[in-house]
């Protein structure tokens, strides 16, 4: 009996200590099942933050494709301008004696009538002046038109043909003015044929 009374006094002791330990939360009774639905959310979380951080990986590597496609490009494009720019602007001294002997032809095939062709600026004939006879004040408004067509296109062809190889994206503008300065007809809207004064 004695032996039951310390095995019943210490079974008691236990179960007092157990009881303090879970209320004093050092030892928590959990339902397996809630800690099995708890462990589905942690996992659930972190699942969904992985798939977020993948996303946000892909959004990163498309956004870095996307700006390296973007800058290719516009290096192409800048590359495209310079060529256009370094060939349109640079003429060799053959092209320019050869476009002078056609600006003279076009001068004596105008029968006196054009008295001079020069560009604005002498290294670049992006504008292109045609000197005309007083006389031309004369004509009525019709003749100065056609007169202005006629010969402004023969100007722009040669140029072109001399200077740029046939690119008609290098159109230069051609104003003609009289022998005394004043205008005679200026390039149309948008560079089409000319309007005459």
């Amino acid at each position: 009996m004695i032996l039951k009374t310390k095995v019943s006094k210490s079974l008691f002791f236990l179960l007092v200590l157990s009881i303090a330990f879970v209320l004093s939360g050092c030892i928590t009774i959990t339902d397996p099942e809630e800690e099995a639905a708890k462990q589905a959310e942690i996992e659930k979380e972190q699942a969904e933050k992985e798939v977020k951080k993948a996303k946000e990986a892909e959004e990163k590597e498309l956004a870095k494709k996307r700006s390296e496609t973007l800058r290719k490009e516009e290096e192409e494009r800048k590359k495209e301008a310079q060529k256009k720019k370094t060939s349109i602007s640079h003429y060799t001294t053959e092209d320019e004696v050869s476009l002078a002997e056609s600006f003279a032809w076009l001068m004596d095939e105008s029968q006196g009538l054009i008295t001079n062709i020069y560009p604005l600026n002498e290294d670049n004939y992006d504008v292109i002046y045609t000197v005309v006879v007083n006389e031309l004040k004369l004509l009525n408004d019709n003749e100065k038109q056609y007169f202005v067509e006629e010969w402004g296109s023969s100007v722009v062809n040669q140029t072109i043909a001399n200077l740029y190889g046939g690119d008609r994206s290098s159109t230069p503008q051609v104003y003609f003015k009289y022998e005394d300065g004043s205008a005679l007809a200026d390039p149309g809207f948008l560079g089409e044929g000319w309007k005459a004064k």
